[in-house]
């Protein structure tokens, strides 16, 4: 059974977060997820990305910029519609997980210049353009 604040989210498609400072509204918006293109979360103090990221299985673009969170979950690999990803200016996120290489569709990834990218990012397509916002490699 959905409670109210699920059924106005039935038809959600673009998730924009900007300047949250405490609330945590994700797992709510995370409910019913099949309609949900656009997930933008900025400057909102997320200490982590819940895993429950991973059934946005029509996930297009997803902007995690100027936020706090630590790590980026492993279910990311689930989102084979991304096409963009903007892990950009995410102060403590210091490594994307190998699971990137199962987002086939990911034609564009910005990030940090300090942030350290896994092996298997070469597996994703070889349309892939990594924008990196100053130095760093792949390792």
């Amino acid at each position: 059974m959905r409670n109210a604040t699920t059924i106005g989210l039935l038809f959600l498609v673009n998730l924009l977060l900007t300047n949250c400072s405490t609330y945590n509204p994700l797992p709510e918006a995370l409910a019913d997820p099949e309609n949900v293109t656009t997930l933008k979360i900025q400057n909102v103090r997320l200490d982590s990305l819940p895993k429950e990221i991973g059934t946005l299985t029509n996930l297009k673009t997803l902007y995690l910029f100027r936020n706090k969170q630590q790590k980026i979950p492993d279910e990311i690999g689930n989102l084979s519609n991304l096409v963009l990803l903007n892990a950009a200016y995410c102060g403590t996120l210091v490594r994307i997980p190998e699971t990137i290489q199962y987002c086939h569709k990911l034609d564009v990834l910005y990030v940090d210049e300090t942030l350290i990218l896994p092996f298997s990012i070469r597996k994703v397509n070889s349309r892939l353009r990594v924008v990196r916002l100053g130095k760093g490699a792949v390792r």
